[in-house]
């Protein structure tokens, strides 16, 4: 197989694989916004306290830049490239399928790959 080349030994289990790997990112994004929305409405509380020597200090630790604002954006942003990673890989095995299948036609005494 030369360089640029992409072979299928068995599609269907590859799109299988990846409809099971987009299930399972589209449950990560879902419980990721579901904690990222229940961290926020903790943090709205406070429940560090307002003390001057624990409570404020870990305040202003926590919410600092980058912080933990960041690390739930993050958090989001990876079940959401996951999700569109699966989508990607989906739709190339299954423009792979179609190009050996429309090739098949075209060329009559070859068969796509199955």
């Amino acid at each position: 197989m030369s360089s640029g080349e992409t072979y299928l030994s068995d599609p269907e289990a590859a799109l299988d694989a990846l409809s099971a790997v987009a299930t399972r990112a589209g449950a990560l994004t879902d419980r990721l916004a579901s904690l990222v929305s229940r961290i926020d409405g903790l943090e709205g509380g406070k429940p560090w306290g307002s003390t001057a020597e624990y409570g404020k200090p870990f305040e202003s630790q926590y919410l600092a830049e980058p912080g933990a604002a960041f690390v739930k954006e993050q958090a989001q942003n990876l079940a959401r490239t996951t999700e569109e990673g699966a989508d990607l890989a989906r739709r190339a095995v299954q423009a792979t399928i179609e190009s050996d299948s429309n090739a098949s036609t075209r060329y009559t005494g070859i068969a796509p790959h199955a």
